[in-house]
C-alpha cells in the first residue's frame, strides 16, 4: 500500500535525481576542444637589472584553449629573444619564477644575452 510517507520519499528521490542530472548537464566541460595557436615576432625582454626593452626579432608562440562553448580554459605562451647591446648581463643564468592570480611564468636570462620566458594560465575550477 502506498502511504503518504512513501509517496513523499519517492517524490523527494525523483526531485533530487532531476536536480542532480540538471547540475551535471549544466556544468561546462573542462576538456579543451579547441586550440588556437598564434605565432609572431616582437616581445619584451628583461635584463639582469630588471630593465625591460622591446626586442622586435624575438619570436613567440601563444596557444589559447577553449571548451566546446568557446569558454576560455587555458593559455600557454613561450618566447625567445636577445637582450639589446649594452643591457646588463648576469654572470650566470638567472631563472625567475613569476606568479600572479592564475598565471605562472618563468623567465631565463643567460650570460650571452639570451632571453626566454614561458607562461601558463588556467581558469580555476568553479
Amino acid at each position: 500500500m502506498l502511504t503518504s510517507k512513501k509517496l513523499f520519499a519517492a517524490l523527494s528521490c525523483v526531485a533530487l535525481a532531476t536536480v542532480t542530472a540538471s547540475a551535471v548537464q549544466a556544468k561546462p566541460s573542462t576538456t579543451p576542444t579547441r586550440n588556437t595557436p598564434t605565432s609572431g615576432s616582437g616581445c619584451y625582454v628583461t635584463d639582469a637589472n630588471g630593465v625591460t626593452t622591446f626586442d622586435s626579432s624575438c619570436s613567440y608562440h601563444l596557444t589559447w584553449q577553449t571548451d566546446s562553448a568557446g569558454n576560455f580554459l587555458a593559455a600557454m605562451y613561450h618566447d625567445h629573444g636577445q637582450l639589446p647591446a649594452g643591457a646588463a648581463l648576469p654572470n650566470s643564468t638567472i631563472i625567475r619564477d613569476i606568479s600572479f592570480d592564475d598565471v605562472r611564468c618563468q623567465e631565463r636570462i643567460t650570460p650571452s644575452g639570451g632571453y626566454s620566458s614561458e607562461c601558463y594560465a588556467q581558469v580555476r575550477s568553479q
